[in-house]
């Protein structure tokens, strides 16, 4: 079973991990005036490096052939699509905060973090069609494209980011039946386990009336459950088909409130860097679950 998902957000977990780390060493000590010549300098290598990693821990093994198509539009309930635009959304606006540190005004960011972040994922996605193990989709090019426009548009005629793609985890029972597909830990599980994810879109308030906070935020949220398998729950497993049919694969919708994080200024530079980086987390709330299997459920705390 082919999982290309796992691939496209690890890749940009360790790209930007890894600019991150080398940011933070030696950001404070260039001089403004040098900054656009370090960036031009660090974000390449990084991509370099990031791609030589992701060769060796994902496609060596499978080998390259022809190039190919695969279409996983209907895998997981389409959870791993949103996750594709949520997680692209997430990395380009760190990129975006490079290109800003480097001295860009914020229209030349979102143009360079843009075509920055889409020659990075093409990438990831080309390399998938060559390799034996996945295959090039187009719609989780489309999914990209989906996060990379909405932050882009937004930076470009705003300067701010009334609407946000968020994340949020909790544990469910149904990555026991299959640890090695769902997760076998908590860390894999956190990208893995679709059943336990839900992916959101916080509105800021700000947009129906100046008036309100600007930190509050109405929050969309979607998620879906009873997954074991990508297309259905049968599977093999050392010669064994096991059959969870009786599992209901279902899709859940949520209504929440939350809050934006990057519109919260302290007096410590320190916390306002923290609340910045979790910004894409979204904070727990009481919560409106909608579902077949249940109809209306009311969570007095889910995250």
């Amino acid at each position: 079973m082919k999982n290309k998902v796992k691939s496209n957000i690890v890749f940009w977990f360790l790209f930007i991990v890894s600019t991150h780390i080398t940011f933070s060493q030696i950001k404070d000590s260039i001089p403004f005036q040098n900054r656009k010549k370090a960036i031009s300098i660090i974000v390449p290598s990084a991509f370099v490096a990031t791609s030589t990693a992701l060769y060796f821990a994902w496609y060596k093994d499978y080998g390259t052939g022809k190039f190919h198509f695969f279409n996983d539009s209907k895998e997981w309930l389409q959870m791993d699509k949103v996750g594709h635009t949520t997680s692209t959304y997430q990395g380009q606006r760190f990129i975006n905060s490079w290109y800003k540190w480097a001295g860009f005004r914020s229209k030349q960011s979102a143009i360079y973090s843009g075509i920055l972040s889409l020659g990075f994922l093409s990438t990831v996605e080309v390399m998938d069609g060559f390799s034996g193990g996945w295959g090039f989709s187009n719609t989780d090019m489309i999914a990209n494209v989906a996060g990379i426009s909405l932050f882009s548009l937004q930076e470009y005629f705003f300067e701010r980011q009334f609407l946000q793609l968020k994340y949020s985890y909790h544990t469910d029972n149904n990555y026991k039946i299959r640890p090695n597909l769902l997760g076998s830990n908590i860390a894999e599980r956190l990208i893995k386990d679709y059943n336990g994810q839900t992916y959101w879109l916080s509105v800021n308030t700000q947009i129906f009336s100046k008036k309100l906070p600007k930190w509050l935020c109405l929050s969309l949220g979607y998620g879906a459950n009873g997954m074991v398998g990508a297309d259905d729950n049968i599977f093999m497993r050392e010669g064994i088909e096991y059959n969870y049919s009786h599992l209901q694969r279902y899709r859940q919708y949520y209504f929440s409130f939350d809050l934006d994080l990057t519109q919260i200024n302290t007096k410590k530079k320190w916390l306002n860097t923290l609340l910045h980086s979790v910004s894409f987390i979204k904070i727990p709330f009481p919560t409106i679950e909608i579902n077949k299997p249940q109809g209306f459920v009311i969570k007095p705390f889910y995250f």
